[in-house]
């Protein structure tokens, strides 16, 4: 179903007369009732319209031709029709004039449209023409191919312009070039083309079609643009300013040497598509579609197999707003944003899946340069990079509603989600799961903030610090109501504090484990990001129930900026480390108040908390049946494993740990 009633495709096909529809796969309409005259086509050959009546110039030459039934249209005012004398089907129009057809009258102009039909093709017979222009005038052609057009000029298959309005239903436009831009269609007026068919067409921009102007629509209706070249942009549709609707179509394998190899649109384009494919498209930027300065809504379509070798492996926009709902992008690839790209503008994604992307820099999807982001249940996986696999925010602002990070890859930092450079980001009901990279497998957030709430952290694997999340140089990262299962890193299974500030409230904690520090949390608030010597003293607590009156609660519950890590209302149970079974901080600030916990391990010291050269508070918190199993000294830390720093504690309960 559609994205929105509001937005659904006009998709209106001017005809200048009282029809809604053309049928063209099976009868024609009838219009030859609503013509003021009829005109029947009985000779290909080009013969040249002398201003006689028809009967004259049928009878000057073999017949009456194309170019003398539009002359003899053009003549009379109103609306005509032009016929083909099914004797001709099967056969090819050559103009050899060196001129193209002008039409400036209105007319419907019907070829070969019968089932299974080759369709007459209408061939440049003269170098340097085009085969047809529409000048003012409101016209209807059915069943042509167009082939061969040539000029130096724009449209080199097809020129509309003036108030000129164009629908070519069940037609080919093939072969045609133009120096300029649209060697197959160029139009400033109103164009359409209903199950029609482009391809091998060349340009300067806009190889399929060049539209420009702020009134100029064009829209293409269950047609398909392939195989298209332009050496600047718009590989299959070149939009300057003007409106383009693309709905049950497909563009594919069309290139532009610079932007956007399936569309291109600048200067307040609007783009439009709904119920299409675009695939194996390839540009410098946006493999299928790239915009500057313009407007695209897209919806229930598939971006598939697209390359850009710098931005948007389907989709690049700059300063642009896109709006793309129930569409699907799965194995595009460029150097920044696999799948997507923005820079400026805004993007919303709704119900839409982007995967199986590939980019040095984002995946899936790359945002920069103050970019709004607003994803809503929408998945993305399998996707890889170096630096934000899933998605890279660089400067931008994200909300995340609903949103699947999935087996996404990153080689360095950010195997989900890389926020960097002063970004902002929220998320609620976000789901990071089976996520891998060298840190910050997960989410890595740099030099950034992100608040996340109801959500779940899930399987996440780095090589490196924060298997689930990782924050640094600085960065300030809120979650509530969260769970994390299962996640791995060499420290800080889930969370990996650098630098950073870390609020956990009402938190579910389980089975993750750490090949070093902090089976959960891995905080280390030392500039250099290194490890330093432990202090000689040790606090080992067993079995032991420990309480502590301390002044009002407000001074032992600073705000989140006085603290690396803030916990309240959670639960760690059953997570492993070497260090830490639950958390690990060194030269670090914490609070932990109303927490449980409970059953965590560490082979080495603390079996619950790691604390090094920390200043620590607990409050109202629970610590049992934890454990070590390290035999190198007698005082390991069962529960807690306190080293330099400062330890406070009220209302502690501690028991059990061994």
């Amino acid at each position: 179903m559609r994205y929105a009633a509001a937005h659904r495709l006009s998709l209106t096909i001017y005809f200048g007369f009282d029809a809604q529809t053309l049928y063209f796969n099976g009868r024609p309409k009838n219009y030859s009732s609503r013509a003021t005259t009829v005109f029947q086509i009985t000779t290909n050959l080009d013969e040249t319209f002398d201003g006689g009546t028809a009967a004259a110039e049928a009878a000057d030459g073999g017949g009456l031709s194309l170019r003398e039934a539009i002359g003899l249209a053009n003549a009379n005012a109103g609306l005509d029709l032009i016929t083909t004398d099914a004797a001709l089907f099967g056969q090819s129009i050559t103009l050899t004039q060196a001129a193209p057809l002008v039409i400036t009258d209105d007319v419907v102009l019907i070829g070969d449209i019968s089932y299974g039909n080759s369709r007459i093709p209408i061939l440049a017979g003269t170098p340097g023409h085009r085969l047809l222009e529409v000048d003012g005038a409101t016209v209807v052609a059915a069943g042509f191919t167009l082939e061969g057009g040539d000029t130096a000029d724009a449209g080199g298959g097809v020129l509309v312009q003036g108030d000129g309005v164009l629908t070519l239903a069940n037609s080919s436009l093939l072969s045609n070039t133009s120096a300029a831009g649209g060697r197959a269609i160029a139009s400033f007026g109103n164009f359409a083309a209903v199950d029609s068919y482009f391809a091998n067409s060349e340009a300067q921009s806009g190889a399929a079609l060049y539209t420009q102007g702020a009134a100029a629509l064009s829209v293409l209706l269950r047609s398909d643009l392939r195989y298209g070249t332009a050496a600047a942009d718009g590989g299959g549709v070149f939009a300057d300013g003007a409106a383009v609707e693309i709905e049950e179509s497909r563009l594919s394998r069309n290139d532009a040497g610079g932007i956007g190899g399936g569309v291109s649109g600048r200067n307040g384009a609007n783009i439009t598509i709904d119920l299409s494919e675009f695939h194996c498209g390839s540009a410098q930027h946006g493999g299928a579609i790239a915009l500057r300065d313009s407007t695209v809504l897209l919806e229930n379509s598939r971006m598939y197999s697209n390359d850009a070798l710098g931005n948007g492996g389907a989709i690049s926009t700059v300063n642009s707003d896109t709006t793309i709902g129930y569409t699907n992008f799965a194995g595009n690839s460029a150097t920044f944003g696999g799948g997507i790209f923005v820079e400026g503008g805004n993007l919303n994604l709704t119900q839409t899946s982007v995967s199986f992307g590939s980019a040095t820099e984002g995946g899936g999807i790359y945002a920069g340069s103050r970019a709004k982001l607003s994803l809503t249940q929408t998945n993305i996986s399998d996707n890889s990079a170096d630096h934000g696999g899933g998605l890279l925010a660089d400067n931008s602002s994200v909300a995340l509603d609903g949103v699947g990070l999935k087996y996404n890859t990153a080689t360095i930092q950010g195997g989900g989600l890389l926020l960097t450079g002063g970004s902002r980001a929220s998320g609620e009901r976000l789901f990071s799961e089976y996520n891998s990279a060298q840190d910050g497998a997960g989410i890595a957030v740099d030099a950034s903030t992100l608040a996340i709430e109801n959500s779940g952290l899930l399987g996440n694997s780095a090589d490196g610090n924060g298997g689930a999340l990782q924050a640094t140089y600085g960065s300030s990262i809120a979650v509530n109501d969260v769970y994390a299962f299962f996640n791995r890193a060499l420290n800080g299974a889930v969370f990996a504090i650098e630098d950073s500030n870390l609020r956990i409230a009402d938190g579910r904690f389980d089975s993750n484990y750490s090949d070093g520090k902090g089976g959960v949390v891995y905080v280390n608030g030392t500039t250099d990001h290194g490890l330093r010597a432990m202090a000689a003293s040790v606090i080992n607590v067993v079995d032991t129930v420990s309480k502590l009156a301390m002044p009002g609660a407000a001074s032992v519950l600073p705000m989140l900026n006085s603290y690396s890590l803030m916990v309240s209302n959670s639960i760690f149970s059953h997570n492993r480390a070497v260090d830490g079974g639950a958390i690990a901080a060194i030269d670090a600030s914490l609070s932990i108040a109303s927490t449980f916990v409970v059953n965590n391990h560490a082979s080495g010291d603390g079996g619950g908390l790691h604390l090094t050269g920390s200043s620590s508070t607990l409050i109202n918190t629970t610590i049992t049946g934890n454990s070590t199993t390290n035999t190198a000294a007698q005082n390991q830390g069962g529960g807690i494993y306190a080293s330099g720093g400062g330890l406070t504690v009220h209302s502690l309960t501690i028991t059990r740990n061994t």
